[in-house]
C-alpha cells in the first residue's frame, strides 16, 4: 500500500508486515509529542489505528485492501514514552467475512508497554445492505453555547505540541463541556482522501480531556488519558468535523466524559467516545 499522506506526516515506518504479525514504528521526533515532551495519547491512537490496518493488508485482496474501515477501537494508556522511538506490533487475532479483530501493542525500544489497543475492521462488504440503518444527524448550531469560552489551555496547545501539529482548534471548555474542531487538512488525510480515523481519535481525546477539565473547579497540576472507547458509525465526507464532549462523571481523580465527533456540513455523527481522564490538583 501506498503511504498515506497521514501516514507521511507521521513519518511511519513498516518494519515488518506477514501474515503472522506487522510492525510498524514513530522515530524519536517532535510532532507526535505532547506539551509535557512524551508520546501524545492521540498518537498512540495513530499509530494502534495504522498498524491495526496494516496488520490486515497482508490477509486479504488489494480491492478489499480499499474498503477497509474502522468500526471501534478500544485503548488503555499503560504508560509513556519520552523523546524516543516507539513501535506498534499488530496481531490479528481473528479474521471472518467481514470483520477482522486485531490485537495491538505500542512499545518503547526497550521494551516498555506504552499502550493496547483492540481494533475492530470491517474489510470484506458484499454490495449493498439490505438493512443498513444510517447513523444520526444532528443540528450543529443547537449545540453551540451562546458565548464561547476556549479557556486557559487553548492558547497553549495551539502553539506546540501533537494536537497543534494536527490543526485542533479548542473553541469551548465550560461547564462540563467542550468543542473542539477540526479542519481538513491534506496532511491529516487517509487514502480515501477524508480525514484519518487516527485523527479523529486524537480529536476525541482532546475533547474528552478538555470536558472534564471543565468539570473540575480546583485546576490541575497533571492529566493523563488512562482508557478511551470510541465506535466509528458512517463513512466519512469530506468536511471539517466538530467534537463535542460532555463530562458525565468523577470521582476525586477520575473523570469520564462521552464525545460525539459530527460533520460540520451534514450534522452526520461519524463517531462517538467515552474517554476516562485523570486530573491530578
Amino acid at each position: 500500500m501506498t503511504p498515506t499522506p497521514f501516514e507521511q506526516f507521521l513519518n511511519l515506518e513498516l518494519c515488518e508486515s506477514t501474515a503472522e504479525k506487522t510492525i510498524v514504528a514513530f522515530p524519536e521526533q517532535e510532532v507526535t509529542l505532547n506539551l509535557g515532551g512524551t508520546l501524545h495519547g492521540g498518537a498512540s491512537m495513530s499509530i494502534i489505528t495504522l498498524a491495526a490496518k496494516h496488520a490486515l493488508y497482508p490477509l486479504i485482496s488489494e480491492s478489499e485492501c480499499q474498503q477497509v474501515r474502522m468500526l471501534d477501537q478500544s485503548v488503555r494508556f499503560t504508560s509513556t514514552a519520552r523523546g524516543e522511538k516507539v513501535l506498534a506490533e499488530a496481531v490479528v487475532i481473528k479474521k471472518g467475512k467481514e470483520l477482522a479483530f486485531v490485537d495491538v501493542d505500542v512499545k518503547t525500544e526497550a521494551g516498555k508497554l506504552v499502550s493496547k489497543g483492540i481494533v475492530t475492521l470491517r474489510y470484506g462488504q458484499q454490495g449493498e445492505a439490505e438493512n443498513e440503518h444510517p447513523a444520526p444527524t444532528i443540528q450543529v448550531e443547537d449545540h453551540y453555547p451562546k458565548t464561547w469560552h476556549p479557556g486557559p489551555m487553548a492558547p497553549l496547545l495551539a502553539q506546540r505540541g501533537f494536537t497543534a501539529n494536527l490543526g485542533l482548534n479548542i473553541q469551548h471548555v465550560k461547564d462540563g463541556e467542550s468543542i473542539v474542531r477540526l479542519d481538513v487538512s491534506d496532511h491529516i488525510l487517509s487514502s480515501a482522501r477524508v480525514i484519518d480515523d487516527g485523527a479523529i481519535g486524537t480529536l476525541c481525546d482532546s475533547a474528552g480531556a478538555m470536558a472534564t477539565m471543565a468539570m473540575n473547579q480546583q485546576g490541575m497540576s497533571r492529566g493523563s488519558t488512562p482508557s478511551m472507547h470510541i465506535n466509528y458509525f458512517s463513512t466519512l465526507q469530506n468536511e471539517s468535523l466538530i467534537a463535542l464532549g460532555k463530562g458525565r462523571w468523577s470521582y476525586n481523580e477520575s473523570y469520564v466524559a462521552d464525545v460525539s465527533v459530527v460533520g460540520e456540513n451534514s450534522g452526520t455523527v461519524y463517531a462517538k467516545a467515552q474517554v476516562l481522564f485523570r486530573i491530578m490538583v
